[in-house]
C-alpha cells in the first residue's frame, strides 16, 4: 500500500489544483511545516488505535484501510483525472493539540464516512464479501 500512496501522489502533484480545496489552517505544526514544504506524505511516528472502528460496527479493517490511515499524514486522495471515476478519499491530518487516535472522528473521517456508508448498506456488503472472501482462502489452506 505505501508504493500504492506514494505513486498515486507522484501523479497527482502535476495537476495544480489538486489541493487547491484543503485546509491546513488547524493541523498540527509539524505536519503543516512538511505540506508548506510541498511534501504530502509525512510519515508517522505513532499509529492510531482502529479497534473502535471494530468496536462500533463489528468488523475488522482491511490492510489497505489500515495503512491508508497508519503510514503517512497526509491531505485527501482525490482522483488525478477530470472524471466521474476519479476517487476521493478521506484525509489523515492531525489537529492541533488532537491525539492520532482522534482523527477517526473528524467531519469526513473514517466514523462518519462508516456511518453513511452503513445507512446505505454499503458497509455490510462490503465487510460480508470480504469474510466470505477470507474464509474460502482459509478452507483452500486446511484441505
Amino acid at each position: 500500500m505505501r508504493e500504492t500512496i506514494q505513486n498515486y501522489f507522484e501523479k497527482t502533484k502535476k495537476y495544480p489544483n489538486y489541493y487547491s480545496n484543503e485546509d491546513f489552517s488547524s493541523i498540527c505544526d509539524d505536519i503543516k511545516k512538511e505540506i508548506d514544504k510541498g511534501v504530502f506524505l509525512v510519515k508517522r511516528k505513532n499509529e492510531t488505535d482502529l479497534s473502535v472502528f471494530e468496536e462500533k460496527y463489528g468488523y475488522t479493517l482491511p490492510t489497505e484501510i489500515n495503512d491508508y490511515i497508519n503510514l503517512f499524514w497526509h491531505p485527501c486522495i482525490r482522483g488525478y483525472c477530470n472524471t466521474k471515476e476519479s476517487i476521493v478519499l478521506f484525509s489523515v491530518l492531525k489537529n492541533e493539540g488532537d491525539s492520532s487516535d482522534d482523527i477517526l472522528f473528524y467531519k469526513n473521517g473514517l466514523i462518519s464516512m462508516a456511518k453513511d456508508w452503513e445507512e446505505m448498506g454499503v458497509l455490510r456488503q462490503h465487510f460480508h464479501a470480504i469474510s466470505r472472501r477470507n474464509d474460502a482462502e482459509a478452507s483452500c489452506f486446511h484441505q
